[in-house]
């Protein structure tokens, strides 16, 4: 019988950033992440020999470092984002925080506490396969806390880890570009991050009724609302710590956060 093999691509944003909620995501592939792997490389060697863009700052960054969903030119991201939204058996797990919990000790201390979670939902819900490769965009203040994710990871999941059918277990960073697949999450994140930040504005506008709040968060008017509706078939879970899950690919009937 064939082995199954997932791969789970991990990264953060936010982190240092009041102004912003910190995130951490997960993508998941199976059996085509070779395939997809391939394709986004592809992708990225068709882009960097685009005409018209040479001098430009964003794309010259774009060439020399690959996907950065922050900071890449306009047309390279509509491009990309349509691509995810059509990679095939692509699950995407998202966990955020507006970071206004005042019992927090720090940022970083919450960030491994968000990946180990996340990795707990993602392993619980692939503990049939035989193998879980994860991949952690390099982070010099995470690389060091490293064996206590995979420690609290293990821990955590004592039975499942442990049991004879259990999935061989690996996680390690990677940068950016290595493999070129860490560019699915950042680019998820960052539709997640804008959609969020548009739910909080108007959901949390106490001089607004339920209908009014439902119009504006989902209003295709919105940039940020339609990227978010394009890669939301990818999306299996966004979990904040604050409201729970804010979105189920299953059971999206929108709900107020207050």
């Amino acid at each position: 019988m064939k082995k199954v093999k997932v791969c789970v691509y991990m990264d953060e944003s936010g982190n240092g950033s009041k102004s912003d909620p910190l995130i951490v995501g997960g993508a998941v592939l199976t059996e085509n992440f070779e395939e997809v792997e391939g394709e986004i490389k592809d992708l990225y060697h068709e882009y960097s020999a685009e005409v018209g863009y040479d001098g430009l700052k964003s794309f010259e960054l774009f060439k020399s470092r690959g996907f950065h969903a922050a900071e890449d030119p306009f047309e390279i991201s509509v491009k990309f984002f349509d691509f995810i939204s059509k990679i095939v058996g692509l699950r995407c797990f998202v966990m955020l925080t507006d970071q206004h919990r005042p019992s927090l000790a720090g940022e970083n201390d919450l960030m491994v506490d968000m990946y180990v979670r996340l990795l707990r939902d993602i392993i619980r819900k692939y503990r049939k396969c035989d193998e879980i490769q994860v991949f952690i965009e390099e982070n010099h203040s995470l690389e060091k806390r490293l064996p206590e994710i995979e420690s609290r990871v293990r821990t955590g999941l004592g039975k499942i880890l442990a049991s004879s059918s259990a999935p061989a277990f690996m996680i390690g960073m990677s940068s950016k570009k290595d493999p070129h697949s860490m560019a699915i999450i950042d680019y998820v994140m960052i539709a997640v991050k804008r959609w969020w930040q548009v739910r909080l504005k108007f959901d949390l506008d106490p001089t607004m009724t339920c209908d009014e709040k439902r119009a504006k968060v989902t209003d295709v008017a919105n940039n940020h609302v339609r990227t978010f509706n394009q890669i939301s078939g990818a999306l299996s879970m966004v979990r904040s710590l604050e409201y729970g899950i804010v979105f189920n690919r299953k059971f999206n009937q929108y709900r107020p956060l207050v």
